[in-house]
């Protein structure tokens, strides 16, 4: 009778532990979607902000400029990177994610290549001769 009590308290703990191990296993998939998540919607953010001061310049005309903050964080985030590439998109970059969107046409450089990163902390940007020019001035 006590082997038999023994054996079932076994199977009983064994079996809560696998259940335990179950639940912790799909609440840090479900933490990790919601993470991943958190961080394309700051990154969506981030590029709506960007695209909104190149916007403005553009209808703003020659002349335009303004100076604007990209923040140090994505998130929680301090390792991610912006590019504006030549084919005139914006892309966020970070732990292997990214989030990519197109630019409204018109010409975006940073005063030597239309295909370069966008630095943490205050940009310029500008309206030159309907060129639009996102230069660093400082962190």
């Amino acid at each position: 009778m006590k082997a038999q009590s023994s054996i079932e308290f076994f199977i009983l703990s064994g079996t809560m532990l696998l259940f335990m191990i179950v639940i912790i296993y799909v609440n840090s998939n479900s933490q990790l979607r919601l993470f991943q998540l958190r961080n394309t919607l700051e990154a969506k953010r981030l590029v709506d902000r960007i695209e909104n001061e190149i916007s403005v310049a553009i209808e703003q005309g020659d002349g335009y400029e303004r100076v604007f903050n990209v923040p140090q964080k994505l998130g929680r985030l301090t390792d991610y990177n912006i590019m504006i590439h030549q084919d005139g998109s914006i892309e966020v970059n970070w732990k292997g994610n990214n989030y990519l969107r197109k630019l409204p046409s018109t010409e975006i450089t940073n005063g030597l290549s239309s295909s370069f990163e966008i630095s943490k902390g205050y940009n310029r940007v500008e309206n030159e001769g309907q060129v639009i020019e996102i230069i660093e001035v400082g962190p």
